[in-house]
């Protein structure tokens, strides 16, 4: 004799789709059934009104973000915690795990005197670039991670002094008002170091690419100011476009910011490039390209 079975009763199957999203890594468990996984995504089968619990960990490095986009039984999970429901019908849900961001930081090599250059101790955190060698000093660069600031290094070679060069480009990376640019180009520098504006090897245009270069140093006792064709800073006006370029691109030379040793805190420097040479600065037709450095001085 066949007995007839309902479904929903004990005779029925569902499945459970597991998705892991994000940056980072980790581990999503589950009691009442077992997960098989293929890449991100693990599935499991399991009779009608199950209790299923999902468990999610991240691994070393890595965040554990919690639970979204729950469809079918699966839809009461969200949050970190455990997600606890009765299997009824197939279901879905994502985990995500992101990366844990990391700052660069210099090691104990940074600043030393060395009689060849150092290959360890580079980074107390991030991952150091390759050694370069400026004639006086050996130079690197400890990288963040996942969104961290890097840190630029270097070690002295004797009877020389040690300057780190920090180097950024005037790219597509702002354009007019907004948005702000994709990198903060955000480095903490731990040596004595100058700061010049270097603009060399531009080709010759028909027309001006008009400069503009704006500083916001008050160990400096410059406040949100900007670069004057004189040579001067000059308070930002309200109106962000009566701003004058101090220069064309096209004009290669170096204009020294400050000399010697700047002092312990923090630069905000932008640097833009507008195509529209009308003598200010356009804020709202695109012309204007611009990046933006954040520099932190430190003992």
């Amino acid at each position: 004799y066949v007995w007839p079975v309902r479904g929903g009763q004990s005779g029925s199957f569902y499945n459970l789709t597991i998705s892991k999203a994000g940056t980072g890594s980790g581990s999503i468990t589950a009691t009442g059934c077992t997960l098989s996984w293929s890449g991100n995504t693990g599935t499991c089968r399991a009779s009608a009104n199950t209790s299923i619990t999902l468990h999610g960990a991240a691994a070393a490095g890595s965040t554990w973000n919690g639970w979204s986009g729950g469809t079918g039984s699966a839809v009461v999970c969200n949050g970190t915690g455990d997600c606890t429901f009765t299997l009824g019908q197939n279901s879905w849900v994502t985990g995500t795990f992101d990366a844990v961001s990391v700052t660069g930081v210099c090691g104990s090599a940074n600043g030393g005197v060395f009689s060849a250059a150092p290959s360890s101790n580079l980074c107390a955190s991030g991952a150091a670039s390759a050694i370069t060698d400026s004639g006086t000093a050996w130079n690197w660069t400890c990288y963040g991670q996942n969104g961290g600031r890097d840190a630029a290094c270097c070690a002295v070679k004797l009877n020389y002094s040690c300057t780190p060069s920090v180097t950024i480009s005037v790219s597509n990376e702002g354009v007019g008002y907004n948005p702000l640019p994709r990198y903060r180009n955000e480095v903490t520098l731990k040596n004595s170091i100058a700061l010049w504006y270097d603009v060399q090897n531009f080709q010759s245009v028909s027309t001006c690419r008009e400069r503009f270069l704006i500083l916001n140093a008050p160990v400096l006792g410059v406040n949100w100011s900007y670069l004057t064709a004189q040579g001067q800073w000059a308070p930002l006006p309200q109106d962000l476009g009566q701003i004058t370029p101090f220069g064309c691109l096209s004009d290669n030379g170096r204009f020294t910011i400050y000399s010697g040793d700047l002092p312990v805190g923090d630069y905000d420097l932008y640097i833009g490039v507008d195509t529209v040479a009308d003598g200010h600065l356009n804020l709202y037709d695109n012309a204007l390209v611009y990046d933006h450095l954040m520099l932190h001085v430190v003992k």
